[in-house]
């Protein structure tokens, strides 16, 4: 079996890291095992019975609205029998958020936002 985890969110160029486990849920050796992702990442290696290998695979510099890491693993029993698993994780790129805390009397407020926003609480008078 794999999985693969990270975080929900992460901000546009921050480094955020995948932990990506295989482990051998089988009842024979798993050899000629191939670990893949979307983004390079590749081990070969093998695989005991109940056994498990973890991976961290840092991640950087995004300023996609999501990173999707897809993970791939494949190999052979003893017997020659070809096993194979995939799995996912989505990280959501947000943009800033921008909280004004001060109520602000009538006059002239210049405020400039670059990307996706949301306005919440009192009504603002422009």
């Amino acid at each position: 079996s794999v999985e693969v985890t990270g975080p929900p969110e992460a901000q546009p160029g921050d480094q955020f890291t995948y932990n990506v486990t295989v482990t051998n849920t089988g009842d024979r050796d798993f050899s000629n095992v191939r670990v893949s992702d979307s983004y390079g990442f590749v081990w070969n290696g093998s695989l005991g019975v109940d056994e498990s290998r973890t991976f961290s695979i840092e991640f950087s510099g995004s300023t996609a609205e999501e990173v999707v890491n897809e993970v791939h693993v494949d190999g052979y029993t003893e017997k020659g029998l070809h096993v194979w698993d995939q799995a996912s994780s989505t990280v959501v790129i947000t943009r800033g958020r921008y909280d004004l805390f001060d109520a602000v009397d009538e006059g002239l407020v210049d405020v400039e936002f670059r990307g996706m926003g949301y306005c919440s609480g009192d009504a603002v008078k422009l």
